[in-house]
């Protein structure tokens, strides 16, 4: 039994809502060094779509009672751990794990979060890796399950 533990990194609501401000302020910088305002109007365009589909999509992620309690800021929903069909940690800086479930979420077959990380930049927990390790082997064992059938 797990008591509540986060699995994503707290700091993911700050870039949520800060980046476009980043995005923003940069893109002036570049504009104010450059005479030619249409390669400024494209670095911002490119700074907002990475920013609405790789970082607005995160989740927030904790684990409680062999329960996955997620949560986009407006709405939350509570799965089981059985429910995980599949289960992916991959990244360059913010270590996204991808969570696909057997059935449909309030937030679809898959949500994307930032894993916990050691210090930044320096990769995952070690308790989040210790979690997601023991999820995955739990999703492994679910695999292996022969369904009984009478003789």
């Amino acid at each position: 039994m797990y008591k509540s533990i986060a699995l994503s990194e707290p700091f993911v609501w700050l870039m949520k809502y800060l980046y476009p401000f980043l995005v923003a302020v940069v893109t002036t910088l570049f504009y104010l060094d450059s005479k030619d305002y249409q390669f400024t109007l494209i670095i911002f365009a490119i700074g907002l779509l990475d920013w609405f589909f790789r970082i607005l999509p995160l989740k927030e992620v904790n684990i409680e009672d062999y329960h996955l309690i997620i949560s986009n800021d407006f709405k939350k929903d509570i799965i089981h751990i059985d429910d995980i069909d599949n289960l992916t940690t991959g990244g360059w800086y913010l270590y996204i794990t991808r969570i696909h479930f057997k059935r449909k979420t309030k937030f679809g077959q898959t949500i994307k979060f930032a894993t916990m990380q050691w210090m930044i930049g320096f990769g995952i927990s070690d308790k989040a890796k210790s979690i997601l390790s023991e999820i995955q082997t739990n999703i492994g064992k679910q695999e292996n399950k022969q369904p009984i059938t009478p003789d």
